[in-house]
């Protein structure tokens, strides 16, 4: 009975070193070099500013784990290209502003472009794969600009923009971020001319506002022919069109 259960206990002991020597498959690898440019227009360039910093997460296309065990990874990228050691297969990534839920409350309220967007890459095993995503921006900005001879003109002017429940006081060459969810933004100029006297434009709704544009709110004293008012023109960085407003 003994040298039954001495057999036993050493066929246990046995068993157990087998499996403590296993060894672990090998995990397959590749290099994945990720260039991340904020959009619609990509700079070359070393992003060192927290508002400018992107961050990732990446999963498995599959939907499995990776060998860590890990659902997703998941980096701060401080460089527009970094390079990564991955696992052969395809990946989904997702890249986005840090500032994605904040970005509106930046600049004492006068909010930041924020970015986010999705992409895809496959890595090869012993390869190198090369990604280049430009993310886009999600929400639109807007800025002023005076006629030249303004500030000879003008001893003081307040120009407000709102979208939504936020109104934001700006001085020309200032930018102010807003989403495009929101019905468009509301502007007005008012000023205070050398003598004293105060002058205040009615406030004037744009609706026509996509995501990743900057409207500039370029003002131009009025001509002969409109001597009642200014003249406003609005445009946009990403194209060569241009609105026209008089007031």
């Amino acid at each position: 009975m003994m040298k039954k259960l001495l057999y036993i206990l050493i066929s246990i002991f046995c068993l157990t070193a087998c499996q403590n020597t296993e060894v672990a498959p090998e995990v397959k690898t590749g290099t994945l070099v990720l260039s991340l440019y904020p959009g619609p227009k990509p700079s070359v360039k070393t992003r060192s500013n927290q508002d400018d910093l992107l961050a990732i997460r990446i999963t498995r296309k599959d939907g499995k784990n990776f060998a860590n065990g890990s659902q997703y990874l998941e980096y701060v990228v401080t460089d527009a290209t970094e390079k990564f050691v991955m696992e052969e297969g395809t990946f989904l990534i997702h890249a986005y502003s840090q500032n994605q839920n904040t970005w509106h409350n930046d600049n004492g309220g006068k909010g930041s472009a924020c970015y986010v967007g999705d992409t895809e890459v496959t890595v090869a095993h012993d390869s190198t794969s090369y990604c280049i995503y430009e993310v886009p921006m999600v929400n639109y900005a807007v800025t002023l600009t005076l006629p030249e001879l303004f500030h000879d003109l003008f001893s003081a002017y307040t120009f407000t923009v709102s979208s939504g429940n936020r109104t934001v006081s700006l001085r020309e060459g200032e930018k102010a971020y807003f989403s495009p969810y929101e019905a468009g933004f509301t502007y007005q100029l008012s000023a205070t001319n050398i003598d004293g006297d105060q002058h205040s434009a009615s406030a004037i709704l744009y609706t026509n506002v996509q995501r990743g544009k900057l409207y500039n709110l370029r003002y131009s004293f009025a001509s002969s022919s409109n001597s009642g008012g200014i003249d406003i023109v609005i445009t946009d960085d990403t194209t060569t069109d241009d609105t026209n407003i008089s007031m």
